[in-house]
């Protein structure tokens, strides 16, 4: 049985396993795509068919384009990582004494103590352009979360101001920066930070959740304009595919450099050292380091009304998997260790897309 023989019927049962209304995944590996598909559907009120193109909120996945936004502009000399944000952002304050205080590291790393938003407002999003700025304005009467020495307090909020950053110091829009500087030269072009509803409806996904008598109904879309640093980004797993190989291959991928390679000794080095002899998860900077079958992996999750999605890459062996799922309650993330244990370490089949 082939390597993409394997991945594939794993995937079928585990669909079937978890009632997944329809999941997306691709797998690369040695610069290459092995294998990209799509199962179930992007809505079961249509039943249209998911596939490699379907677009999924990615939720927190999100941060690390932002981190990576973060550290180009520290190429150009724009930034420094141990900045305070009021020298960017001079009108940000929090209600605390500490609140100048606060650098880029430190909400890269979640330890600004920023914390997450009371409400979302899923109900009520704002679309113009505007809303970043005034939801970092709004953070004078927010107080920071303690958090104990050698931790982290994960923080959406602290993306946000990030993004808001990144918007002033580039002189544009957050989401026309990354279009420009990250999306458009990947080839990642149905990747969207704006509506994805409005701008790519035939290829949205629509997110579910499961009641407690076990009934699957349909959520909220997660979508609020002040909130796509942290996670408002909608991609498929064939774009996504093309996130993993540039990051894998420290910052380039055909022919197209985002990120000088020197930059990832930063950007993925542990600033805590929070994993135990149990396991865990330690910080980088945009992205959670832990150890999968003996091998450092870079990662992130993300979870949102909705949907979940995981993206791992065995950075030793090069190797990258992403899952996405509309189905709040399916579990992306032991099934991305899991296709990884097929065997893909020792293969070296070629794969295929549909």
């Amino acid at each position: 049985m082939t390597i993409r023989t394997q991945v594939d019927a794993f995937v079928r049962a585990y669909v079937a396993r978890w009632r997944v209304p329809g999941l997306s995944i691709s797998v690369v590996r040695d610069g290459a795509v092995l294998f990209s598909a799509g199962y179930g559907v992007q809505s079961l009120a249509t039943g249209q068919p998911a596939t490699a193109h379907t677009l999924f909120h990615i939720a927190s996945v999100a941060k690390t384009m932002t981190s990576t936004a973060i550290f180009q502009l520290l190429e150009r000399g724009r930034v420094d990582l141990d900045d305070p944000i009021v020298r960017h952002l001079p009108y940000f304050k929090v209600d605390d004494a500490r609140s100048d205080a606060i650098t880029i590291r430190q909400c890269l790393m979640h330890t600004s103590g920023i914390g997450h938003p009371v409400d979302y407002g899923w109900d009520t999003p704002e679309f113009d352009d505007e809303s970043l700025e005034r939801h970092v304005r709004g953070l004078r009467s927010h107080k920071l979360v303690e958090i104990e020495p050698s931790s982290t307090s994960y923080s959406d909020i602290a993306f946000n101001v990030l993004g808001d950053l990144i918007a002033k110091v580039s002189g544009t829009s957050y989401e026309h920066y990354m279009k420009q500087h990250i999306f458009d030269p990947l080839g990642m072009t149905t990747t969207t930070l704006m509506a994805p509803r409005a701008t790519h409806h035939g290829l949205v996904a629509t997110g579910y959740e499961q009641t407690e008598d076990g009934s699957i109904v349909e959520s909220r879309y997660p979508y609020n304009r002040m909130h796509v640093p942290c996670g408002c980004i909608a991609s498929s797993a064939a774009e996504m595919a093309r996130w993993m190989l540039v990051n894998l291959q420290r910052g380039e991928v055909d022919g197209v450099r985002i990120l000088q390679a020197s930059t990832y000794g930063e950007m993925w080095r542990m600033q805590l050292h929070t994993i135990g002899e149990g396991g865990g998860e330690a910080p980088a900077l945009g992205w959670w380091i832990n150890r999968r079958h003996a091998e450092k992996v870079m990662q992130h999750d993300g979870e949102d009304d909705g949907f979940v999605s995981n993206l791992r890459l065995w950075t030793e062996s090069g190797i990258g998997v992403v899952m996405l799922c509309n189905g709040q309650w399916c579990d992306p993330w032991q099934a991305c260790d899991e296709v990884y244990a097929l065997g893909l370490s020792n293969s070296r089949e070629s794969g295929g897309s549909r």
